[in-house]
C-alpha cells in the first residue's frame, strides 16, 4: 500500500511538472514571436515614414498652396497614427486567449519600448 502512495504521488508530480514546464516553453515561445511580429511591424512603420516624406517631397514641387499641403500632411500624420494604434489593438485580439496576459504592452509606444529594449539587452 505504501508503495502505491508513492507511486501515485509521482504519476501527480510528473503531470504537474511536465504541465509547468510545457507552459514554460509555450510562453518563451511566444514572447520571440511577439518580438518578431513588433520588430516586422516597426520595418512597415519605417517603410510608411519613408514613403509619406517621398510624398510630401512631391507636394512642395506640386502646384497645391501650402495650406493644402499643410491639410494632406496633417491627414497623413494622423492616418499613420491611426493605423499604429488599430495594429496594436488587432495584434492583441488576435492572441489565443491563453497568452493574452503574456502580452507586455498596450500602445504602439509601449511595443516600440519593449521591442528596443529587448533589441539593446540581445546586443549585449
Amino acid at each position: 500500500m505504501y508503495e502505491f502512495v508513492w507511486f501515485i504521488t509521482g504519476v501527480v508530480s510528473y503531470r504537474i511538472l511536465s504541465r509547468l514546464l510545457g507552459l514554460g516553453q509555450a510562453v518563451l515561445f511566444f514572447r520571440e514571436m511577439e518580438l518578431s511580429i513588433l520588430l516586422l511591424l516597426a520595418k512597415i512603420a519605417d517603410d510608411l515614414a519613408f514613403l509619406k516624406e517621398f510624398k510630401h517631397r512631391a507636394l512642395e514641387k506640386s502646384k497645391l498652396s501650402q495650406e493644402e499641403i499643410n491639410d494632406i500632411k496633417e491627414l497623413d500624420e494622423r492616418t499613420v497614427d491611426g493605423w499604429k494604434e488599430v495594429t496594436i489593438e488587432k495584434l492583441k485580439l488576435t492572441v489565443p486567449r491563453q497568452f493574452r496576459s503574456a502580452i507586455r504592452f498596450s500602445t504602439w509606444r509601449e511595443a516600440m519600448n519593449l521591442l528596443s529594449k529587448n533589441i539593446k539587452d540581445d546586443l549585449k
